[in-house]
Formats: structure tokens, sequence, C-alpha cells
């Protein structure tokens, strides 16, 4: 997969400004696969990148650091998804009206499939996680510790 066309590079640099954290597996020269977060009260809003031609996305209901292990990866439900070119997938999520507001999904379904791609590659691969700047002026390059196989400890 490469990422590296100048309107997906334009979009992607435009949800690191509105503060999305960006996933690289399982690297950011090189990826696989691409998953970027974004957090709201109650929410995640997940963006997966697969090619210049594939995009997938969802929101769904989850505590940020709620300590009961919930993985933006791994939902157990979604309220809202879409999938399609990577524009047209990022333009509709940038797009949802904010959890709360009366337009907002709220209607919990079952994850499709789809949402078992990125966790199969991320038992495979390390990724590199991109945070966006936080109020303090922090950013870093983290490596997520993954294992490469279930087995691997």
């Amino acid at each position: 997969m490469t990422l590296d066309t100048r309107e997906v590079d334009e979009w992607i640099a435009e949800m690191t400004r509105q503060g999305w954290t960006h996933h690289y597996f399982p690297d950011r020269e090189a990826p696989i696969a691409m998953a970027s977060t974004f957090w709201h009260a109650g929410y995640v809003d997940v963006i997966q990148l697969f090619d210049h031609a594939d995009a997938f996305a969802y929101r769904a209901p989850m505590e940020q650091w709620s300590g009961s292990g919930a993985d933006p990866f791994k939902p157990a439900a979604v309220v809202w998804l879409y999938g399609g070119n990577p524009i047209w997938t990022i333009r509709a999520t940038l797009g949802l009206p904010l959890p709360g507001s009366a337009q907002a999904p709220t209607m919990p379904e079952p994850p499709p499939p789809m949402c078992e791609v990125l966790p199969g590659i991320a038992t495979k691969v390390r990724a590199v996680v991109i945070r966006p700047n936080t109020p303090s002026g922090y950013s870093a390059d983290v490596v997520r510790q993954v294992p490469r196989n279930p087995v691997e400890r």
C-alpha cells in the first residue's frame, strides 16, 4: 500500500490538524495498512486505509481509557459505517455530526466482518503510532507493542 498521492496526504494532514491519531502497520514509510482514531466522549471514530482504492470507517460506542480493555479496532458495536475510496471515506467521517447532537448516529449494530481485517494484521506486525500535538506541545512516535504472533510474549 502506498499513501503518497497528494490528495490523500492533504486529507491525512487535515485529520492531523483536527487531532486524529494515526497508526501505521508496520511503519509509516511502507504501510500495508493505516488506521486513524479520534476519540469523543463515549465514542471513537476510526478510519482504516488499505490502499488507494479501499478504505473503511466507523463510529463505535467506546470510552477511551475505560480500563475495560476496549480496543478501537475491535468494536463490539458500531453506530455508523462507510466504505469506499479513501478520500470519500475520510470526507464522510469528518462530516459526521458530533456525538450528542440531534443528527448524530446512535443505533448500535453488530460490527461488519471488515472490522476483523486490521486486528488480523496487528497480530502479525507492530504498529507505529503518530499522536497529534497536545496542548503542552508534546508529540511523539510511539511503537505499539503488539506481539508478532499470539504466542510471542
